[in-house]
């Protein structure tokens, strides 16, 4: 017997049969079997690990017809190759019911093709099958499973914003999704933030403090479930909307290592993507959800300085009203790869706030804004130069509307070559990266421009600006 299939049902149970040598009808047969199995009690024809004689068990199939038998209802029906006696051989049962009781009866014929007066019957019981509780965490382009049992798992990964048109529908009173209509329902007072189907999965459920998987879980109704494992299931991988799909074993053993790690691809930088997933027990059971977002690709780049621009409105004229090496006035404009964030310390503690375009200790910037944004006027300093000043934002509202910055502008007044802008060392991105580099120096270089200063020509002088190496990614220095 091998592989036997039967209809409907889902699990399976393996066992090891050793095959010692005895006499029988048509030549030497291998008839006795050992199994690593569960008995039980067996038929009024016979008794556990009895061997019955084959025409004298009316509860038994007729062994010499082989495939009929007075069995009815789910039976299995199988056979094995040729077996070598002495040597372990493995039989699957597939498609079986979870806890279950079966009986197993094997006979075995020579190389005479005569099936032996003799038949084993052994009994077993399926384990129970039980749903999986799954969980995912994200860290950085990873996702990793946490499982309570053996599961095998199906799982897409989405661009946010382009998951399945269903998920993104109302979960409660959607009669497709759940059969839970009220309002005044436990449920919606314990998860006021659950709207959508999406939410649902992507909400743990925790019962009496213990997880127990996703409220999907506990809420959704089977035609729910079915659906939205069709829809995990059943993607393909297109363009930039589903970026991954795939499937995995996962165990309880593999939690918290490589084993249960799923690393993400075909993701675009600066977009996010949510995960989903769908399992059932290796046993088999009913099916499990979880979802996840948002995954992204990790960001390490530092903020950079991307345009620095100088324009020259007048210059300082002499007696003899030429122009003289110093700008009368003009404005300075600076542009950042992202938009700047500062990283404080005080004692034990760390924050990293969002930088807004107010000015330090300012009426628009006080304690209780300080304490969920850095002021411009904080992270930046300018020379001993009365006719310099940053455009700061008029009001604290107008600041955070643009919060965090990632453009600077200045106005000039009487400024010469040399003149320079620093920035704290506190400067980053909103995932620290651009911390402990050299501060950012901005400074002004004035030069004659080639040709000018003749006797034809009047001197004329061109303005730019200088920054510090690791910041600068400007294209047209």
């Amino acid at each position: 017997m091998s592989d036997m299939q039967g209809a409907g049902g889902v699990g399976g149970h393996k066992f090891q049969q050793y095959l010692p040598t005895v006499s029988g009808v048509g030549g030497t047969e291998s008839s006795a079997f050992f199994f690593d199995i569960l008995y039980a009690f067996l038929p009024e024809c016979g008794r556990k690990g009895d061997i019955q004689e084959a025409g004298a068990c009316d509860f038994c199939c007729d062994f010499t017809v082989h495939t009929g038998g007075k069995f009815s209802g789910k039976v299995r029906y199988g056979s094995t190759p040729a077996l070598e006696a002495n040597v372990g051989y493995t039989i699957t049962l597939q498609d079986l019911d979870p806890n279950t009781l079966y009986y197993v009866y094997l006979v075995t014929k020579g190389t005479s093709a005569i099936y032996s007066r003799f038949a084993e019957c052994y009994a077993f019981i399926t384990q129970e099958s039980v749903r999986p509780n799954i969980n995912a965490s994200i860290s950085g382009t990873n996702v990793n499973i946490t499982v309570d049992r053996t599961t095998e798992l199906d799982y897409i990964l989405v661009r946010s914003g382009n998951e399945d048109a269903e998920l993104l529908k109302a979960f409660w009173g959607n009669s497709a999704m759940t059969d839970i209509k009220s309002d005044s329902d436990v449920a919606l007072n314990n998860y006021p933030n659950v709207k959508t189907v999406l939410d649902a999965l992507t909400t743990p459920f925790y019962n009496n403090g213990v997880y127990a998987g996703s409220l999907f879980d506990q809420y959704a109704n089977i035609r729910g479930k079915e659906a939205v494992a069709d829809l995990i299931r059943n993607q393909e991988v297109t363009g930039t909307t589903v970026v991954m799909t795939g499937s995995k074993r996962v165990t309880e053993a593999g939690n918290g290592g490589a084993a249960n790690r799923i690393t993400c691809t075909g993701m675009l930088e600066g977009s996010f993507y949510t995960f989903l997933a769908v399992g059932k027990s290796a046993l088999g059971s009913g099916d499990a959800f979880r979802a996840v977002r948002p995954v992204e690709i990790a960001d390490t780049e530092p903020p950079m300085i991307t345009s620095a621009i100088i324009k020259v409105d007048r210059w300082v004229k002499d007696a003899n009203e030429k122009n003289t090496p110093q700008i009368a006035q003009g404005t300075i404009s600076l542009v950042f790869s992202e938009g700047l964030y500062s990283n404080t310390k005080s004692g034990t503690e760390q924050t990293t706030l969002p930088v807004d375009g107010c000015a330090l200790n300012s009426s628009t910037h006080g304690p209780v804004t300080a304490k969920k944004y850095a002021a411009l006027g904080s992270i930046i300093t300018t020379s001993e130069n009365a006719g310099v000043t940053v455009r700061y934002e008029s009001t604290h509202a107008e600041a955070v509307k643009k919060a965090p910055i990632s453009v600077v502008e200045l106005n000039v007044t009487k400024v010469q070559s040399g003149f320079g802008i620093s920035f704290a060392n506190t400067v980053c991105d909103k995932d620290g990266n651009g911390l402990n580099r050299t501060p950012l120096t901005v400074k002004v270089q004035v030069t004659k421009r080639p040709g000018t200063g003749t006797a034809e020509v009047p001197v004329e002088y061109d303005a730019s600006l200088t920054v510090t190496a690791s910041w600068d990614a400007r294209t047209d220095k």
